[in-house]
């Protein structure tokens, strides 16, 4: 399917898929030559791999936003769109860095993408495993910038003054 429709649509909202756990809405914000960047409530930027989209749905109405929503909206406007001609450029612009790929379902993970080959990755998973992933398969990427709960376990009050171990900041603005 050729995604040329969508060229009008950037900035506006679409939905992929009709439902399921691949279903996904946000504002589109751009296209690369195999993929779609979608910026989202629940995952941020979202990269879409085309060739796993079966349905693209606008609305025909505009979608009026409340101004909560709006003072969201900028909070996920901060997350920077990784630029790359393709979905495999993309992926080595995210070498070393934690990633989510696919968004639902039993096949999504959450890891450190330390290897981009020619048809597969290799992610980190949980410091514990090296997980390779066919190119193939996966659907969708996003770029971690906070790992929740990251300061909920062991902290101790020095930790709170703003410090974090791990070398991240305790927020997304800081962890860019």
């Amino acid at each position: 399917m050729s995604f040329e429709f969508l060229e009008g649509s950037i900035g506006r909202t679409v939905q992929l898929e009709r439902g399921g756990p691949d279903k996904v809405v946000g504002a589109l914000e751009g296209m690369g030559r195999d993929y779609l960047v979608l910026r989202t409530e629940q995952h941020g930027v979202l990269y879409c791999v085309m060739h796993h989209i079966k349905t693209v749905s606008e609305p025909v109405t505009p979608v009026i936003k409340s101004e909560r929503e709006e003072d969201e909206r900028d909070y996920y406007s901060e997350i920077p769109v990784i630029e790359a001609e393709t979905f495999h450029d993309l992926l080595k612009r995210m070498k070393h860095c934690l990633i989510q790929v696919n968004h639902g379902g039993p096949n999504a993970i959450k890891g450190v993408l330390m290897k981009v080959g020619h048809d597969s990755i290799t992610l980190v998973h949980d410091m514990k495993e090296f997980v390779h992933y066919p190119l193939y398969h996966i659907r969708s990427v996003s770029r971690i910038y906070e790992i929740e709960g990251q300061n909920d376990k062991g902290n101790n009050k020095d930790d709170d003054k703003g410090e974090n171990k791990s070398g991240r900041g305790k927020d997304k603005k800081e962890s860019r």
